[in-house]
């Protein structure tokens, strides 16, 4: 039997990319994470999906949340709103092959809000969070 590289199917994984915009928007979008972390694979359709946007107020003694759909095209989507507060995000239901990855500003504020009170943001997502940049550090 002779196989070549094409008949070995390797799993999608979307990395999806959350930062401030401006003072009124963040900005989220995705794209296919590839073997080395800072190649990018041309375009290609990818799936809708929902997801879940909680945004943190108050050092987390009020949260707001809301579902939004990120259309599959690799075009950035903006979420209105104050980029002085915490934005953080996952799938509306769990799927494995997403991954977020937080500008360095938005992730200094995820610290921040972990080390103030970490129950503010719930338990899904700061165990995304973890298995996410573990997936990152791996990738070099």
């Amino acid at each position: 039997m002779n196989m070549n590289e094409s008949e070995f199917v390797t799993p999608l994984r979307i990395l999806i990319r959350v930062a401030i915009a401006n003072e009124t928007h963040f900005l989220v979008k995705e794209e296919q994470l590839c073997q080395k972390f800072e190649e990018k694979k041309s375009s290609s359709p990818i799936k809708t999906t929902q997801w879940l946007a909680i945004i943190i107020q108050n050092g987390g003694l009020t949260k707001n949340q809301q579902c939004f759909h990120l259309r599959g095209n690799g075009e950035p989507f903006y979420w209105t709103g104050n980029t002085s507060e915490l934005l953080v995000i996952r799938t509306d239901q769990h799927i494995d092959g997403y991954f977020v990855l937080y500008d360095d500003l938005l992730f200094q504020r995820i610290l921040n809000q972990l080390q103030l009170n970490r129950s503010a943001i719930p338990l899904p997502i700061r165990n995304a969070l973890l298995s996410d940049y573990f997936y990152f550090a791996g990738l070099g």
